[in-house]
């Protein structure tokens, strides 16, 4: 059992590292955002096309998009360099994390907001570091899930290139507004923010 708990403490210091990373870059595109924000129309349309790029390289359809870069210097293992180690894999891990970090990042410049951009940043780390726990904690179990998925990984790459494409679209057709005030009359004004 001790075991395990420090397991679970090392892979959510390891998640809190790259959240960090990932967080504080996210504020930084919204300010950057708010910058230009009398050119949001514009900016809409530039990231909507970044974001349809992002989503035909996470589709293959781009080999340039495909390349890995990687910090070759890793830190210590244990508790104290989990969260380093999380931070160094925010940096040097861009395919991994790439189109889908892209959109949210555009998204939180879209937005010129900070809480905005929190919120979005901290549900892709919540997506990306879920299965981090899972698999730490479960690993022998697992296994067989995670053939499954390896398996079906060509779908699960094609459903998210997709929906990177279809969000690209919407945001340089004007669509994605038009979707966030529908679905503030459908859930209530204040409740939405993304």
């Amino acid at each position: 059992m001790a075991v395990k708990g420090r397991v679970l403490a090392g892979t959510l210091l390891f998640i809190a590292g790259f959240t960090v990373v990932f967080v504080a870059t996210a504020v930084l595109f919204a300010g950057i955002g708010r910058v230009f924000f009398e050119y949001e129309r514009q900016l809409e349309i530039v990231v909507g096309a970044l974001i349809i790029v992002l989503g035909l390289g996470y589709l293959g359809m781009i080999p340039a998009l495909q390349r890995e870069f990687r910090i070759s210097r890793l830190p210590s293992a244990g508790l104290l360099g989990a969260p380093v180690f999380g931070a160094v894999f925010a940096l040097s891990w861009v395919p991994c994390t790439g189109p889908t970090l892209g959109a949210v990042m555009g998204m939180a410049a879209t937005s010129g907001q900070s809480d905005r951009a929190v919120v979005l940043a901290v549900a892709y780390c919540l997506g990306l570091g879920i299965p981090f726990v899972v698999f730490g904690l479960g690993f022998q179990r697992l296994l067989g899930v995670f053939r499954a998925i390896r398996r079906n990984s060509r779908w699960v790459t094609r459903v998210g290139g997709a929906l990177l494409i279809l969000i690209g679209l919407a945001l340089v057709t004007g669509g994605w507004q038009s979707f966030v005030i529908w679905l503030q009359t459908t859930v209530g004004v204040g409740e939405v923010s993304i």
